[in-house]
């Protein structure tokens, strides 16, 4: 932990998407268990993985792509 208290939500979930792109969505070989304690630890402070899951990789609509 590099700081104690509440971090903003926005730097929260940068750094955790940041992980989530970097490593594959944990599939590569750079997705370590230090990867994955950092990810927890962001998840317990507040990160939604479903969520910023969608928003990185979720389905546009199809008028996104006329």
């Amino acid at each position: 932990e590099a700081a104690d208290g509440p971090w903003p939500q926005i730097v929260v979930d940068g750094l955790y998407v940041a992980i989530l792109t970097d490593t594959g969505s944990f599939r590569f070989s750079n997705a370590t268990p230090r990867a994955h304690a950092v990810a927890a630890s962001l998840i317990e402070r507040g990160a939604d993985p479903e969520q910023l899951h969608r928003e990185v990789y979720g389905a546009s609509p199809l008028r996104a792509f006329r």
